[in-house]
């Protein structure tokens, strides 16, 4: 789970090897992943919000004052010399209602090239977070999805809600395409990913008609094509929904990954 040297908790620098899993099943954990690319941590104000809404949603949010979350990035960036991976910061509670702030380099594969030119498989997974809006540790829904996953030899698990409603990626957001119409479900269903937002935002520049409303697992296979948006993958088009297949070619998913990474680009060349 752990890579680099060093890792910071509680405003304490320590050794990787004292490193223990801070994601305990008797703790409600709320955390963040940022990803490193060029030494830069992308869009971290975005993720210090949206770490202060789940905070607050929680009421747990006067809590996270004594820390500096971008002093803490900062500076295990530059005591593990990160160029590119992903940093976790994780704020655990327990049922003593002890606080545990924990800041490290997480081990991580980033979708190699092919991914993006041919596509990635995924299953339906019937399950549904508590809280979507606040990115909580759900150790039920993703133990599920990393069995499915690693049985299945397959990349992403969708989740499929008790209305049979597609809500999201078990760790990532998902984007329907059809015709000149894209689909995404509405936020009180899913998590507020960063990289979704950006993206709803090319959306709506480019003038594409954006439906914030979930499609019905009985109607994935009217769609021209899927993709999914998160920290790890950015955009990554899907080839195979459990035996539905879709294009991943499809001009409208090419255009948003070159403008997303046009994103990615200029925010490093302003932050460098």
């Amino acid at each position: 789970m752990i890579s680099g040297k060093y890792f910071i908790q509680n405003n304490n620098t320590r050794l990787a090897k004292e490193f223990t899993n801070p994601f305990k099943i008797d703790s409600l954990n709320i955390y963040e992943v940022i990803r490193i690319d060029g030494g830069i941590p992308l869009f971290l104000d975005d993720h210090i919000i949206r770490f202060h809404n789940s905070l607050r949603v929680t009421e747990k949010k006067l809590l996270l004052a004594y820390y500096n979350i971008v002093e803490q990035v900062s500076e295990l960036i530059k005591i593990n010399k990160i160029e590119n991976g992903l940093i976790r910061i994780v704020f655990s509670f327990n049922q003593e209602n002890s606080i545990t702030l924990t800041t490290f380099q997480t081990i991580v594969t980033f979708p190699p090239p092919q991914y993006y030119r041919e596509g990635i498989s995924c299953l339906l997974q019937y399950s549904e977070r508590d809280n979507p809006s606040a990115k909580i540790f759900n150790h039920i829904v993703r133990s599920k999805a990393n069995n499915m996953i690693s049985s299945h030899n397959i990349y992403e698990t969708i989740l499929v809600n008790s209305e049979s409603e597609i809500t999201e990626g078990s760790r990532s957001n998902l984007f329907f395409v059809k015709g000149e119409t894209i689909y995404t479900a509405p936020n009180d269903l899913v998590l507020r990913g960063i990289t979704r937002q950006k993206v709803i935002n090319i959306i709506n520049s480019f003038g594409i008609t954006l439906h914030l409303t979930p499609v019905n697992v009985n109607s994935i296979d009217k769609m021209d094509a899927i993709f999914i948006t998160g920290t790890t993958p950015k955009i990554l088009p899907v080839k195979r929904i459990d035996e539905v297949e879709f294009n991943v070619n499809n001009t409208i998913v090419a255009q948003l990954i070159q403008a997303y990474d046009t994103i990615v680009d200029e925010h490093k060349r302003t932050h460098h």
